[in-house]
């Protein structure tokens, strides 16, 4: 990755492409935020966003300014990622970008719910397509069968490696709802659960799950974060049109975006 980042650098800036610079800084930088390379990924990109304020081009600032809302999410930095997000959304909103709308949006309410702001969260997120996380809401706000209808529309979605690092919130989401539903009717069920119950649901979910994985080598090497690496399209010398820089991967949450979009 490092060749490969110095040669684009250097055949960017004798060619003079700084939209293509700034574009190659971003593909690294979605790299190393990734494999947990947090400093690298803040670097590079800091310098994306340089290039592109000068650039006066607002979509490529919004991809840069929105990637390092997640970086800082998932670096555990709430209120550097909830800045980036708001700052991102101010931009796409005065352009009316639907797709970076929901993108920001559903970052904000991420945060949100980490910060256990469960109200702000679901107002948000009844609106997007972030059906993982909307679950996790719904289910911290006493709605079980509701919790367990997004979450089963979410569970087999799991890329395992291909999956970007940036969407993981949503299985993260899932996987926690099953597993306290799972608690939940352990603890309330003595006897053997009714079929048709929440309970009895997420259970023969999970055991269908289990069964289509019968390579247990697969399923942990799909588990393990250092192979999650976030995969950036492949860009020729001609400049990718607006609406394939860096699609909204937020979309593997759900089968369809909202009508909204």
């Amino acid at each position: 990755v490092a060749y490969y980042k110095a040669q684009a650098l250097g055949s960017c800036r004798q060619l003079g492409e700084y939209a293509q610079l700034a574009f190659t800084l971003l593909a690294v930088g979605i790299h190393d935020a990734a494999s947990a390379r947090w400093a690298a990924a803040r670097d590079n990109l800091s310098r994306a966003r340089e290039i592109v304020h000068g650039l006066k081009d607002r979509r490529l600032w919004e991809d840069v300014v929105s990637h390092r809302g997640h970086l800082e999410f998932y670096a555990g930095d709430f209120a550097a990622s909830l800045e980036c997000y708001q700052a991102a959304l101010e931009s796409a909103e005065a352009r009316a970008d639907k797709q970076m709308i929901n993108r920001c949006q559903s970052g904000i309410a991420a945060v949100n719910l980490a910060s256990n702001r469960t109200a702000e969260a679901h107002a948000i997120l009844k609106e997007t397509n972030s059906y993982g996380q909307l679950a996790l809401c719904l289910l911290r706000m006493g709605d079980e069968e509701g919790a367990l209808g997004y979450a089963l529309k979410v569970k087999d979605r799991f890329k395992g490696p291909r999956t970007k690092y940036y969407v993981l919130k949503a299985f993260a989401s899932t996987a926690e709802v099953f597993l306290r539903l799972l608690e939940h009717g352990l603890e309330h069920a003595p006897a053997p659960p009714a079929r048709g119950s929440v309970f009895s649901r997420c259970s023969d979910a999970l055991m269908r799950r289990s069964r289509a994985r019968p390579n247990s080598a697969a399923s942990s090497s799909a588990l393990d974060p250092s192979r999650h690496t976030a995969c950036a399209p492949e860009h020729s010398g001609a400049r990718l049109p607006r609406d394939a820089q860096f699609a909204d991967d937020d979309a593997a949450e759900a089968a369809a975006p909202p009508a909204a979009c």
